[in-house]
């Protein structure tokens, strides 16, 4: 059911619903989908997108710093193998941070404010 529900708002948001297709003249098929691009929904001051902004460019604040100590770490003992493991294994969950805060970034920008 949920899924269903999911579903229908989904479309819903892409197409727009059934009223306003029939109520917009549509002439060619160009004009289907065109939901996408509504206006948004947030107007340009609205605290919401704002913050959640503030946040992800914070967290890519910390991590651009976890990234440069772990440079320094990398700079200052090459040699020892345990660091090595180390410097790896935060730099793999750098990576995966940057995915997830360019994530919330599109998820924000995309579907909330638009």
């Amino acid at each position: 059911m949920v899924v269903i529900i999911v579903a229908k708002s989904l479309v819903e948001s892409v197409y727009g619903t059934y009223s306003e297709a029939t109520t917009q003249n549509i002439s060619n098929l160009g004009q289907v989908g065109s939901g996408v691009f509504k206006a948004p929904q947030f107007a340009a001051g609205d605290p919401i997108p704002t913050v959640i902004n503030w946040i992800l460019g914070l967290a890519t604040f910390f991590i651009l710093v976890i990234i440069l100590y772990q440079g320094y770490l990398l700079l200052t003992n090459p040699t020892n193998e345990e660091t090595l493991k180390k410097l790896k294994k935060n730099i793999i969950y750098v990576l995966i941070g940057i995915l997830v805060i360019g994530g919330g970034y599109l998820l924000t920008n995309f579907f909330i404010v638009n």
